[in-house]
């Protein structure tokens, strides 16, 4: 059996996290986390440790860029 990636998807448009959360969950992925900026992103990455990361790289607060190098810095 297929193991199911775990999928965090952070963007600041809540309609985008809901068309990417179906499309991932459709095709066997399990979404763990939807964040809206990049603090939300480090947050939900330290919590859940998933196996992928879909994230926006122009978002308020703190930007995809940044949040990935929090990311890394803490992995």
């Amino acid at each position: 059996m297929k193991k199911s990636n775990r999928v965090i998807i952070v963007d600041d448009n809540i309609d985008i996290t809901g068309v990417f959360a179906d499309i991932f969950e459709l095709t066997g992925n399990k979404v763990v986390g939807i964040g809206h900026n990049g603090e939300d992103a480090v947050e939900l990455f330290l919590k859940h440790k998933p196996d992928f990361i879909f994230i926006d790289v122009m978002m308020p607060v703190m930007n995809g860029i940044d949040a990935l190098k929090a990311i890394k810095e803490n992995n």
